[in-house]
């Protein structure tokens, strides 16, 4: 018979190799925890600098998604339209392209950063679920009818001009996107009144959301208005499902934005 003393040895070295066991299980696995999310972001990167080349990472934090893009602005305090244009096109590609990845699944926050020239921030914004439509019926109902078969057909386009015929506004394109149905529109200014232009984009934004509530035809929309000189002043890019806005406007207004009127 083993006296006490050996016994407790025994249960003491059986105890010992148990957490030694125990703790390599752990490391295995948070070694391939760890792969698996490199895996995943490499994938998720490689599919995202499909719409925007310049994207520099793409990794996460606990359940947040973020992302750290190259500014191609030539202020170094201030996004470009191009930026804009990028981190919608973004957007979409998580939203609407049906990203297949576990870190969409398990994300509840999206950070995207904008670094200058010298690596500076600009820009830092971070959204809550970027991937959840907002409770509101409409933006339901406007998701069902993103992959319509019915589309854009001439009955669609014309209701559409007759709502927004009245704005003097120019229909560049209308089409079928990944997004859904999206409206291209410009606006030429015949002199600086800002005022009238932010109170314009307010009413167009207005008239859309009242078009969609019925004919739930516009899912998207951008607006590019130009000055006397042809130059870009102010850019706009809805998303009627998410009630997502992004827009860029020339430091010449002051200020003034839209989204007061």
């Amino acid at each position: 018979m083993l006296k006490v003393g050996g016994r407790m040895k025994i249960l003491l070295s059986i105890a010992l190799m148990l957490v030694i066991v125990f703790s390599l299980c752990m490391t295995l696995f948070h070694f391939s925890s760890n792969s698996a999310q490199a895996t995943q972001e490499a994938t998720l990167f490689k599919q995202l600098a499909q719409v925007n080349n310049n994207l520099l990472t793409c990794e996460t934090s606990d359940d947040e998604l973020i992302l750290t893009i190259k500014s191609l602005s030539e202020d170094p305090q201030c996004l470009s339209v191009q930026d804009i244009a990028g981190s919608r096109a973004i957007r979409n590609e998580i939203r609407y392209s049906g990203i297949d990845t576990g870190i969409m699944k398990n994300t509840s926050a999206f950070t995207e950063i904008f670094l200058n020239e010298t690596d500076e921030v600009i820009y830092d914004a971070t959204i809550k679920n970027i991937v959840a439509i907002p409770v509101f019926a409409e933006c339901n109902e406007l998701y069902q009818t993103r992959n319509s078969k019915d589309g854009l057909n001439e009955n669609v386009k014309q209701s559409v001009q007759d709502t927004l015929g009245k704005f003097e506004v120019n229909f560049e394109d209308f089409t079928t996107e990944q997004c859904g149905n999206l409206l291209k529109m410009s606006i030429y200014l015949d002199n600086d009144d800002f005022d009238y232009l932010n109170q314009l984009i307010a009413d167009i934004q207005r008239e859309v959301d009242s078009h969609n509530q019925s004919a739930l035809s516009i899912h998207q929309m951008e607006i590019t208005a130009y000055d006397t000189k042809c130059e870009t002043i102010l850019y706009l890019t809805s998303d009627f499902i998410y009630r997502d806005f992004l827009w860029w406007q020339t430091l010449a207004m002051n200020g003034l934005v839209w989204t007061k009127y």
